[in-house]
């Protein structure tokens, strides 16, 4: 913090070395603000009237003149001066501020033209001369007419941010040294601090940038280097092109931009505190931001209150709560807080300092005579906190980086201990390497030996539960081959008693009836030939379950594998519990085909699902009662490649 102020008042006094002469003798000074009459027209100036006139102050604010002549008006502003007599005979000048388009004559002689007066379709654009030195040959003691032609544009925009007087039309008469030296004056001071207050920024700006990107951690960083770049970019626009510019619409955006970096720049400030002491986003934070987009409105909407109203109340609104939360943060010992807090002080005395100079006058004149010292007091300003900020970030970056090297410093003997006690470790395991590799040798004999015990073991329960697999499936199995039996010796006994009838047919000669016996006995032989078949192919399932499996692969018929294990899985279960009821359906995809698969242990496993699908329904209709009737749908569909479809199981109510 001591280092900026010191390079603050180093820098201030160079721009003061650069300051040309001493001020001249503010005596000799002749405002021209009196006895002036305003006739409308375009009148040619041999044709200026004699009458019908109207009394103005031509440096009353334009838009109170342009609300009594509204635009697009044309009239002349003409008035008369003494060049006082007790002033030395010297050359003199004429300074202008003005808000208009104008041409300016001097005992009817043409000497000044500022702006274009609108002729026809061509548009008035204003010009303000920013009180550029016209040269003047006058005698003190003499009279002169002093004729103003004006024209104001109904489309001009007028601020008065940053205390922009608007004058219709402000003369001045002076010795010519003195105005040059106050129009070089003027613009050498606003252009050192305008610039000075840029290079701190940018110091501001790089240090905390870089100090960010060593610690991301410290986010607070980050927002004080963008609190510094939003005022850097708010002053060079200010410096480039708000203070030079003659046209009143370009100074009212030009203006608004300026501003706007000026509050986002507060803004960020009061995020980079906020942040560093760890506060939580209360109501007044989102007010503070809220206010923050009103302002900008207030603004460019409000003429002359906008400003003020807005951006300058947000910037006290932003010190106070920075003033708040320091303040809370004091009281619960939070590092920083008081720095932030003596740093916010300064910075709110300082622009109540400034404010109290005539922060919200418009006397251009007044305003001139105190400029040294208000652009520092409002630079100090800024830079009371955010010097503040700026000090403390940067201690706490040292603190921290000292605790880094600290760390790093411990991380390094460790790693050297680590390095020893490593070499010790390698020694130790080098000399008891042939040991352990004689050991790794006969344990692994022994663990080869105990791994061929585990095979055949394996093979065993593999085979055991197979053979747990298939005494669950017997009852079902039985159920199965029951059926086709059932079917077998029904139709048997129904052929021996047609066989009887046809005999008895063939001895008494009834052909037709022996021919309708006799088909009737190769249908149910066709039967009892299928339902034999069904048991067969029954019977060879339960062996093909029961005997080990080779592990290849055979094209198997999913669909009929599926739906049989789906028979034999609900059979069981009605073998093992008389309780169990459930509804099944098997949907099979006709396009599946047969797919390589090891039927014995596909088999085993859609079983498994099947079980669990019936238990689950089942249970299910023990917790439901009788509103809950238990179905299990199986259906198959072919994916893709038919050697890797998936077969799907669901069960729905």
């Amino acid at each position: 913090m001591k280092a900026v102020i010191t390079l603050l008042l180093i820098l201030i006094g160079f721009s003061a070395c650069d300051t040309p002469g001493p001020m001249p003798d503010e005596n000799q000074s002749l405002v021209l603000k009196n006895g002036w009459t305003y006739y409308p027209g375009d009148h040619k100036i041999t044709e200026l009237p004699v009458t019908g006139g109207v009394g103005v102050n031509p440096l009353e604010d334009v838009l109170q003149f342009r609300s009594a002549f509204p635009p697009p008006s044309v009239g002349w502003l003409s008035g008369s001066f003494t060049v006082p007599a007790n002033w030395p005979k010297q050359p003199l000048a004429l300074t202008i501020l003005q808000s208009v388009a104008s041409e300016v004559y001097l005992d009817k002689q043409l000497i000044a033209k500022y702006g274009t007066i609108g002729i026809g379709s061509q548009k008035t654009r204003e010009h303000d001369p920013l009180l550029r030195p016209i040269p003047l040959a006058l005698t003190p003691g003499s009279v002169h007419s002093l004729d103003v032609k004006i024209a104001l544009a109904a489309d001009t925009k007028y601020t008065t941010l940053f205390e922009s007087p608007n004058p219709v039309f402000q003369a001045e008469l002076k010795p010519f040294d003195a105005a040059l030296h106050e129009h070089t004056r003027i613009h050498t001071i606003e252009t050192a601090f305008l610039r000075l207050n840029a290079g701190i920024n940018l110091m501001l700006f790089v240090v905390h940038f870089f100090f960010f990107l060593l610690n991301r951690n410290q986010v607070a960083n980050l927002f004080l280097s963008l609190a510094a770049l939003a005022n850097i970019l708010g002053t060079l626009l200010q410096l480039e092109y708000f203070l030079y510019t003659p046209y009143h619409t370009d100074k009212f955006f030009l203006g608004n931009i300026v501003f706007l970096f000026y509050q986002l720049a507060n803004l960020m400030l009061f995020f980079a505190i906020h942040h560093f002491l760890e506060r939580k986003k209360d109501i007044i934070y989102w007010f503070l931001l809220i206010y923050f987009f009103v302002a900008i409105g207030l603004n460019a909407s409000w003429y002359d209150l906008g400003w003020r109203r807005g951006g300058a109340i947000f910037q006290i609104v932003v010190f106070l709560n920075i003033l708040r939360i320091c303040w809370i943060s004091i009281r619960q010992n939070k590092k920083g807080a008081i720095v932030f807090f003596t740093g916010a002080v300064i910075s709110m005395i300082c622009f109540i300092t400034f404010a109290q100079l005539g922060t919200f006058d418009t006397d251009a004149h007044f305003l001139r005579n105190l400029s040294e010292f208000r652009y520092l007091i409002y630079m100090m300003s800024w830079l009371g906190i955010t010097g503040s900020v700026s000090a403390f970030l940067a201690l706490d970056f040292s603190l921290t980086s000292k605790q880094l090297s600290l760390k790093l410093a411990e991380v390094h003997e460790l790693s050297e201990r680590n390095l020893a006690i490593e070499k010790e470790k390698q020694e130790i395991l080098a000399s008891q390497n042939l040991q352990l590799e004689q050991k790794v040798q006969e344990r692994t004999r022994e663990l080869n030996q105990s791994l061929d015990n585990l095979k055949a073991t394996q093979a065993q329960l593999i085979q055991a539960e197979k053979m747990a697999s298939l005494g669950e499936l017997t009852a079902g199995i039985a159920h199965e081959i029951q059926n086709p039996l059932n079917f077998v010796n029904n139709f048997a006994e129904v052929n021996t008693e047609l066989n009887a009838e046809g005999l008895d047919a063939v001895k008494s000669g009834n052909w037709g009836d022996a021919e309708e016996i006799m088909n009737t006995l190769a249908e149910n032989n066709e039967k009892i030939l299928q339902h034999g078949k069904r048991a067969d192919a029954i019977v060879k399932g339960m062996l093909q379950h029961s005997r080990s499996s080779t592990g290849v692969k055979e094209p198997t018929d999913i669909n009929a594998l599926v739906e049989e294990y789906l028979r034999l899985a609900f059979h069981g279960l009605r073998a093992k519990d008389k309780s169990f009821n459930s509804d099944y359906s098997f949907i099979p995809d006709p396009n599946l085909g047969q797919v390589n698969v090891v039927p014995q242990d596909i088999g085993r496993v859609i079983l498994n699902l099947f079980n669990n699908a019936f238990y689950a329904v089942h249970e299910k209709k023990k917790q439901m009662g009788d509103g809950y009737e238990p179905k299990v749908t199986v259906s198959t569909q072919l994916v893709g490649d038919p050697n890797n479809s998936p077969i799907r199981q669901s069960a729905n109510s």
